[in-house]
């Protein structure tokens, strides 16, 4: 349930070998340092701030916040306090609680991409490359629980928040995006190009079904961590993949066979 974003258009993503770059928001901050002055003994001295730097560290701040307290409880003065830095400080970053919480859900969501990036770029292939993207959708361990629950309390404060809406909106196709890539990797399909590109109708069936499994699947996971351990959770999801994956095969030898005959 990792929705991450300012996304890139639906219709003109693309996809970067070997496999894909999961279409997710772009980051709301600049990669390069800032500027600002510091007054020391009447002179003026440049003094260099990293604004990527301290932004990732409200970002993970407001993370904790929320982890510990839920989304109404990571207001600014929260996430200073947290952050260790005044409201005011804080307030030169975000002018309010609904900036800060949408750049830290998009920040997430940036993470979350990282990783996939690496799983695509590491040389594993097949099935096993499949099960390393579906499992950065489920809380398997302390980071993926926060960003589970993080992405969570977005969803509810959606309900509110228009942007946190379309935010929310974009997270579903990227999951759907992570469940048909992987679907495709495990099947041997070429990976679609394109975030709204799909399969064919049969494989698009499989693919709803392994995405509405992955949701309860966390929910579960998150939820009873102590009957649903991690290591079961990532059982369980191996499992029903290769459940769907036997089904798709069962129906095209069938299909084959009444061909022939």
């Amino acid at each position: 349930m990792l929705v991450q974003s300012a996304m890139a258009s639906a219709t003109s993503v693309p996809i970067s070998a070997p496999v894909t770059t999961v279409p997710f928001p772009a980051h709301l901050y600049c990669n390069e340092p800032h500027v600002t002055t510091q007054v020391c003994y009447n002179e003026v001295v440049p003094k260099m701030v990293d604004h990527e730097a301290r932004r990732m560290e409200l970002a993970e701040a407001v993370w904790r916040v929320i982890a510990r307290s839920g989304m109404s409880g990571a207001t600014v003065r929260s996430v200073a306090s947290e952050a260790g830095m005044s409201p005011g400080a804080l307030r030169h970053y975000f002018s309010d609680q609904a900036g800060l919480l949408r750049f830290a859900a998009q920040t997430m969501t940036r993470r979350v991409v990282a990783r996939l990036k690496q799983h695509l770029a590491n040389g594993t292939s097949g099935i096993e490359l499949s099960w390393r993207l579906l499992e950065e959708m489920l809380p398997l361990d302390s980071n993926r629980r926060i960003e589970v629950i993080v992405w969570l309390e977005g969803i509810s404060q959606a309900r509110h928040d228009p942007e946190l809406n379309e935010v929310k909106t974009s997270g579903w196709f990227g999951e759907r995006y992570i469940c048909r890539t992987a679907w495709a990797i495990a099947r041997g399909l070429p990976v679609p190009q394109l975030l709204t590109e799909e399969l064919t109708p049969e494989d698009e069936a499989c693919i709803g079904k392994l995405h509405t499994f992955m949701d309860g699947l966390t929910l579960q996971a998150l939820a009873f961590p102590e009957q649903v351990t991690p290591s079961h959770a990532a059982q369980q999801m191996r499992d029903f993949l290769s459940t769907l994956l036997s089904e798709v095969n069962s129906h095209r030898r069938a299909g084959d066979k009444t061909d022939r005959s």
